[in-house]
């Protein structure tokens, strides 16, 4: 009789397991540094103009959300928001609405705001929790030109259990900082590709450079669970490549808080000749079947949104995961 090797992917880090998390512990937003960084520009919003552009955005989404309808997140979701956003859209279709967008919200209670006499512009805000989630969202968002509106460009959920940084008073604004910043233990460009390493690689050579959080056991043991599952008829690859940096602000002690995406593949492929080798949960689903037998390989890709503290350079602190959100966006066959 054929080896049958069902799998379900029961460990995936779906709605259901980063909830779990949430109910772990309550995190905190950051805390505002009383005392004004050094002279620099004014901050780019002020406190109704943030509120006002968290507003659109919050309307656009919730108008979407209704039809299920990636269109009509522009022109206030663009990016990797929207891309996810879509692609939750696909797959609640797929499983019959059995499979639903994360909860949303754009009311906040902290904002990290950029100041900046120059373009792009852009701030962060820290969200209550939204209706039917149990953890508040970081959002980031962000002004390409002087005629472009402010734009959502990619949310994490604040992740419990982890300490976020002090960041200065949005009537003050903290310094938008680059990709390749300096004066941190990392740039932020070179935190998302290390952290993409050590995402898929917990041998990774870059591991002691970031701080314990509960989001990676979730991605290792997804991992080392699917590939016990599958041992008898496959193997399973697991890779992630990292995406630029969203947005970066400088913290009231020199560090940096930055957001941006990570894409990540999860490849199932058939090797032992005869045999049968299944999947089920929400990769299924994506192809819109409670269960999908893997005739030669199969290829799910995942895109996160992850957002970190970076210590200033000389620190020994590591890079801390302060928050993660992470969307199904495929599925495909050979």
């Amino acid at each position: 009789m054929n080896p049958r090797v069902r799998r379900g992917l029961a460990a995936a880090l779906t709605a259901a397991a980063l909830a779990l998390l949430g109910a772990c512990a309550q995190p905190e937003p950051p805390e505002v540094a009383a005392d004004p960084p050094p002279e620099q520009p004014l901050p780019v919003l002020t406190v109704d103009q943030q509120n006002a552009v968290l507003a659109a955005v919050g309307d656009a989404m919730a108008t979407a959300d209704a039809s299920a309808d990636a269109d009509a997140l522009a022109p206030r979701v663009a990016g990797p928001a929207a891309e996810m956003r879509g692609a939750s859209y696909a797959l609640q279709s797929a499983s019959d609405g059995e499979l639903v967008p994360q909860p949303f919200t754009s009311e906040q209670q902290v904002t990290v705001v950029g100041a900046t006499d120059e373009w792009p512009r852009a701030f962060m805000a820290v969200t209550v929790e939204p209706e039917g989630g149990t953890v508040p969202l970081i959002l980031s968002l962000r002004q390409n030109g002087p005629r472009d509106p402010y734009v959502l460009l990619g949310w994490s959920r604040l992740l419990p259990g982890v300490q976020t940084p002090s960041v200065a008073a949005p009537t003050i604004g903290s310094a938008q900082l680059g990709g390749d910043a300096e004066g941190l233990v990392l740039t932020p460009i070179e935190t998302l590709e290390h952290f993409a390493d050590l995402l898929w690689n917990p041998e990774s050579a870059y591991a002691d450079e970031f701080g314990s959080d509960p989001y990676r056991p979730l991605i290792q043991d997804e991992r080392d669970t699917l590939a016990q599952s599958v041992d008898e008829a496959g193997e399973v690859t697991m890779g992630a490549t990292a995406g630029l940096p969203l947005v970066a602000f400088q913290t009231a002690d020199g560090g940096a808080i930055t957001m941006g995406s990570v894409e990540s593949t999860v490849e199932l492929t058939k090797t032992v000749e005869g045999s049968t080798l299944s999947v089920g949960g929400e990769i299924a689903s994506a192809l819109g079947a409670d269960e999908v037998e893997v005739a030669s390989a199969l290829t799910a890709t995942y895109l996160q949104s992850v957002t970190f503290y970076i210590p200033p350079a000389g620190s020994e602190d590591p890079v801390q995961l302060i928050g993660a959100e992470r969307v199904l966006m495929s599925v495909t066959q050979e």
